[in-house]
């Protein structure tokens, strides 16, 4: 049996916001201690941490589209007589 895709992508999120903390910390400890203005590694930081946002937000959203199809699906399938399964779907 295939597993839902809703834990792939929750564990997959889990991993990469844990990463983005770290990175976060380092940010904002690089505020308070270095030249930002000619940090190489401060610009790559705050690169990577938007990247690594988008690359979530982009997840999620897809993650979000692929339960609407099933609710849709749901609705669409489910005979009016099973208001368990349609509540399910709303």
């Amino acid at each position: 049996m295939a597993q839902d895709p809703y834990y792939g992508v929750r564990d997959n999120v889990k991993v990469q916001c844990d990463k983005m903390k770290v990175k976060n910390a380092r940010f904002h400890d690089m505020l308070r201690t270095c030249n930002t203005a000619s940090s190489l590694e401060f610009k790559d930081l705050r690169k990577g941490l938007v990247r690594d946002m988008r690359a979530v937000e982009k997840q999620l959203k897809d993650l979000k589209g692929a339960i609407e199809v099933c609710c849709l699906s749901c609705v669409l399938l489910c005979p009016p007589s099973y208001p368990a399964l349609m509540s399910l779907c709303q």
